[in-house]
């Protein structure tokens, strides 16, 4: 997205995160689930496993999937074009002044880290848009240069 569409600020991973690992993670973890249920697997002694683990696997897989439904799944791609923001999930992008950002927050405590835009009406991707910059390593209480860099532009708190 450099170029004509301006500065890229999200990380060259987001599609990574926000498609390949999670149809890995859900299908991979999903079909040993099913897996489990159907007694396709059995130990090197050929019995069957546990059954009470069935029950676990059935559980970090739906626990896992709602993970990657609500951290990375909604990721967008983000680059800054002049004034303006220029967001995208891959299908279509929007773009939005950055005047209009109300709230800029990170996710210091996940990984990847995350940071979050605010913004003061739904521009087609709802009020707000959470986007992964670039990886560095940061302390926790570090604010993400790209953090920074948006809270200048935009005169966000």
């Amino acid at each position: 997205m450099d170029g004509q569409d301006g500065q890229l600020i999200s990380s060259r991973m987001t599609a990574v995160y926000k498609f390949i690992l999670p149809a890995m993670w859900i299908s991979g973890f999903g079909l040993g689930t099913v897996g489990l249920f159907s007694s396709a697997f059995h130990g090197s002694n050929g019995d069957p496993p546990p059954p009470e683990l069935k029950w676990i696997f059935l559980a970090v897989w739906i626990i896992g999937t709602a993970v990657w439904y609500r951290c990375c799944i909604p990721l967008k791609r983000v680059s800054i074009n002049g004034g303006d923001l220029i967001i995208s999930n891959y299908a279509r992008q929007v773009r939005v002044p950055l005047r209009r950002i109300r709230r800029i927050s990170e996710g210091r405590f996940q990984n990847p880290r995350s940071i979050k835009l605010a913004f003061d009406e739904d521009f087609g991707f709802g009020a707000s848009v959470s986007f992964m910059p670039a990886q560095i390593f940061l302390w926790p209480w570090q604010e993400h240069p790209i953090a920074k860099q948006l809270r200048q532009l935009s005169n966000a708190n």
